[in-house]
């Protein structure tokens, strides 16, 4: 333990200290102790949150300390002990303050046999008498104890020194000695502030100050100094954390743009009056992120990936794989799958996964658990995502209790690390076979699955991820043994298993759609690249599989290490366009303008973003990723390929997902010009003030005085295009309007005449 901790130990058996001083001087009747103890615990009062004892203690030693001035004569029978506490005997630890008086004699006769509740009443005029005789009543009870030589058993022996009371302190004593033998606060190697007990440990984040405790009430007493005792406030910001206060380990917050995507979209209105096309605009998101691609805190767009799963064991009948005795376990499903049991050891739960494995898979098994804490990791964000109902980070002992949350301890990463490397000590020490990847386990599990298949030897995977049955379904050829994957669906707490044959998925999606379930898994969203909105899994695969003539050449170029960025972005940027319904000949950007305008026509709410594809620009980064994630994939991370090279940057040393290289809208719709110039004058909006003149641009509907109408910079239209005044009196709405057209509905045409 370093200083600073020695520090908060001292200053906490100092406040045990005060506190037993207290006590004693209550039992002892000393006054002048009492207001010597009580002074000492005013900041431990105000810094620990007991506002009304901070505040009703210090103005009761003021006025105490002025007493001898005040009231002398009350001041000498509290310093001789009378009146302070109370005692019924002379014994020097007799005295009991008059709160405790109180309840234990008082309230006690109140409620015993005899007293008011037991069918007196509680009338003012019984409660006088009750209270008026009690003294007489006493003295009475007194003389008869003396009498029958009752009152000798009590006055030779105490309570506290009967033979059952110590018993149980003898017991008591016991506990607390074993605990800290377990729990030795001076043999700790975290030197982080943390609890003996729970193992809950402060980091600088945390702004935890518990061990400055007499600080913090020091300098809340001082703001308390000349303030009427009825306008002090104490503030919760001002008083001291606690271990208990130890937030969760969620990611850093992102930073957004203040941008509303609603006004970039009305904005277009504007711009409609300066220039009649609007598609290249939609070359922008025009919202603050790609929300095709992204959630609107910037974190990449989640899909259910049992979806692909589910579609891809539609046609498979589950009766028929036989479950082969050769195990490869996911160490992640593992770790979920044991369920701790409140009130034991870490060790003890060690020994139950240990149990576990042999029982459910005897000792021919493979155990493959995640990598941790091995430098900047592409699911970097996605483990953010999933602490954000972390537990705080736990000192790790083997003889300290488990967690009370098995599913929040694991989130917080550096826990889990030191909970792992534990257990894979147990694990082979016991001699059962455990790997440990260097990042994610997936592409090992199926590496290690693929090794005993090509030896001839039948396998089963257990897992409950659909990146390991998709990376089997790609990874098996027909020559190799038999892979099962057993996963278990846990419904209305029972786990029902279900056994996959790897060798029927391929048959059923057959060779086509099995070389290409790579490219349809990443592009659709996984834990590395985002969703496309509105396009789910299984009609992407359907998509897949009967346009394959299309989608395979594309997936080829896609799945090759040896492509260049040109090539990935041009069969990428193709390959959402058919996906998204388009042509050959199509854009990203055209299709966006063209949605756009079609939903706006037949919608009466405004057209939501997310529901246009993303831009070229936004989905080439996602095409960037989608090739990584399938390039390692495919060579199960044989290939060294940079992240940074493919769509993410670094930043505070974690992979981030670059987004776009665009701003979110061009500088007419971020910065709509629209000029303030008065009418009045002779020439409006003629000169460089004009703030539409000066930009080059001719006023709109939107400036302020001149509506764009009623000014020297109005938008010239081409009269030579304008039917003159004689030719418009000859034409007709049919000459202008084609006539299919004018077809509109009228239903009231169509009814039957009623006379």
């Amino acid at each position: 333990m370093n200083v600073k901790h020695l520090g908060y130990g001292y200053n906490t058996s100092i406040k045990c200290l005060f506190c037993k001083i207290s006590l004693t001087a209550e039992h002892t009747l000393d006054w002048n102790l009492h207001i010597v103890s009580l002074t000492a615990m005013l900041n431990l009062f105000a810094a620990s949150r007991h506002t009304n004892y901070a505040k009703s203690a210090r103005v009761y030693i003021q006025m105490m300390s002025d007493l001898p001035t005040t009231h002398p004569w009350l001041y000498e029978k509290l310093s001789s002990g009378c009146f302070h506490s109370i005692r019924r005997s002379d014994r020097f630890w007799a005295g009991l303050s008059t709160d405790l008086a109180i309840e234990q004699v008082m309230m006690r006769a109140v409620k015993s046999r005899g007293g008011l509740t037991h069918g007196r009443g509680m009338t003012e005029s019984v409660r006088l008498l009750w209270v008026n005789s009690m003294h007489k009543c006493a003295t009475i009870y007194a003389a008869l104890a003396t009498l029958t030589n009752l009152d000798e058993s009590e006055e030779k022996l105490h309570v506290e020194l009967g033979p059952s009371r110590m018993k149980r302190d003898n017991v008591d004593r016991r506990k607390i000695l074993s605990w800290f033998r377990i729990h030795n606060p001076f043999m700790v190697a975290d030197s982080r502030l943390h609890s003996l007990a729970s193992g809950k440990a402060a980091s600088d984040e945390d702004n935890i100050n518990c061990d400055r405790a007499e600080e913090v009430g020091l300098e809340i007493m001082k703001k308390m100094d000349d303030v009427v005792f009825s306008d002090v406030v104490l503030k919760k910001a001002d008083q001291v954390r606690t271990l208990d206060q130890v937030g969760t380990k969620g990611s850093a917050s992102i930073k957004k743009l203040n941008i509303d995507s609603t006004i970039l979209f009305s904005r277009l209105l504007v711009i409609m009056q300066r220039s009649s096309e609007l598609e290249p605009f939609f070359a922008f998101e025009l919202t603050p992120v790609p929300t095709a691609l992204f959630t609107t805190d910037g974190s990449l767009r989640k899909c259910s990936k049992s979806v692909l799963a589910r579609e891809l064991k539609k046609n498979i009948q589950e009766s028929c794989a036989t479950e082969p005795r050769t195990y490869v376990v996911d160490g992640g499903w593992l770790l979920h799958r044991v369920k701790w049991q409140q009130m034991v050891t870490y060790a003890d739960t060690f020994q139950r996964y240990v149990q576990y494995v042999l029982s459910h898979f005897g000792m021919n098994v493979t155990i493959v658990f995640d990598g941790y804490c091995n430098g900047p990791n592409m699911k970097d964000h996605e483990h953010d995502r999933r602490s954000l109902r972390a537990a705080p980070d736990i000192v790790f002992d083997e003889n300290n209790p488990v967690y009370n949350n098995q599913t929040a301890f694991l989130a917080n990463e550096s826990n889990k690390k030191a909970f792992l490397s534990n257990l894979i000590c147990k694990l082979r020490c016991t001699g059962i076979s455990v790997h440990q990847a260097l990042d994610d386990a997936d592409t090992l599990i199926v590496a290690t699955a693929i090794t005993i298949a090509e030896s001839n030897r039948p396998v089963t995977v257990v897992a409950n991820d659909t990146d390991v049955l998709v990376l089997l379904t790609y990874h098996f050829r027909s020559a190799m043994a038999d892979i099962v994957l057993r996963s278990e669906i846990t419904k209305r707490g029972s786990p029902k298993v279900e056994l996959i044959p790897i060798r029927a998925i391929q048959d059923s999606i057959g060779d086509a759609a099995a070389k290409q379930i790579l490219v349809a898994h990443a592009i659709s969203g996984c834990d590395t690249t985002s969703c496309l909105y509105g396009l789910g899994k299984a009609s992407i695969l359907k998509k897949f599989s009967h346009t394959t003539k299309k989608t395979l050449p594309l997936s080829e170029i896609l799945s090759s290490s040896d492509a260049t960025h040109d090539d990935i972005s041009a069969a990428g940027l193709k390959l959402l366009t058919l996906l998204y319904g388009g042509k050959a000949s199509d854009t990203l950007n055209h299709m966006r303008y063209v949605q756009y305008m079609n939903k706006t026509a037949s919608c009466y709410a405004q057209p939501r973003p997310e529901r246009l594809p993303p831009t070229q620009n936004a989905a080439t980064y996602h095409v960037y990723r989608t090739h990584l994630q399938v390039v390692q994939w495919q060579t199960l991370l044989a290939t060294d390929i940079q992240p940074t090279d493919w769509g993410w940057k670094i930043s505070n040393d974690r992979y981030v997902p670059i987004q776009t290289d665009l701003q979110p809208a061009p500088d007419e719709i971020l910065n709509v010009v629209r000029c303030k110039c008065k009418v009045e004058g002779r020439r409006p909006c003629s000169t460089q003030l004009c703030s539409c003149m000066k930009h080059g641009l001719s006023c709109v509907a939107a400036c302020k005085n001149c509506y764009g109408d009623q000014c020297e910079n109005v938008a010239e239209t081409d009269n030579d295009d304008l039917p003159s005044e004689e030719e418009s009196n000859t034409i007709s709405l049919e000459d202008l309007i084609p006539e299919d057209c004018l077809q509109f509905d009228i239903p009231w045409l169509d009814e039957e005449e009623v006379e």
